[in-house]
């Protein structure tokens, strides 16, 4: 039990470690809009966007305290996700699906943590991850989006497949 928690806090620092990183690594050697093709001509490229808002830039406009509160309240509930992900890992003979409850908080947290802390402290999140496909452009992002975005596809699985059975 205390190896699976152990674990689980690991992973979740881990993950926002990564997160930080990268975004310190491409603030320091990108400038604002600055893009670098990664993969193929019109796949993969680095391009370094500040996202004001919140997903999908949704709120950019909004006052600089309301966009802080909504960071604050990202934090606020990775903060829960990670004490019920610990609440669920501490039980004896957990069963399966709660297992995959537990680490999908944990993912989600680890998302909300990254972006909900830079965006309290630094009034908006560094995005860099842009894909395109032809003429069709994704948002761009980053790895706490990812960390978010794992986290509800293992809870969708959870739902869908394991719980089912």
């Amino acid at each position: 039990m205390k190896s699976k928690v152990s674990l689980a806090l690991c992973l979740l620092v881990v993950l926002v470690v990564a997160d930080w990183l990268s975004k310190y690594y491409f603030n320091a050697n990108f400038h604002l809009y600055q893009s670098q093709q990664v993969i193929g001509e019109n796949f993969l490229r680095w391009t370094l966007v500040y996202n004001q808002g919140f997903s999908f830039s949704i709120g950019a406009n909004y006052p600089v305290l309301m966009r802080v509160l909504v960071g604050s309240f990202a934090v606020i509930v990775a903060i829960v996700l990670t004490y019920l992900a610990w609440k669920k890992l501490v039980t004896p003979s957990l069963p399966k699906p709660e297992k995959y409850t537990a680490w999908a908080f944990i993912l989600v947290a680890s998302g909300a943590f990254g972006n909900g802390l830079e965006r309290i402290f630094f009034g908006h999140v560094t995005d860099f991850i842009h894909f395109t496909f032809g003429t069709w452009s994704f948002a761009v992002f980053n790895l706490a989006d990812i960390w978010i975005n794992l986290g509800i596809y293992l809870l969708i699985y959870n739902l869908l497949f394991v719980r089912a059975k």
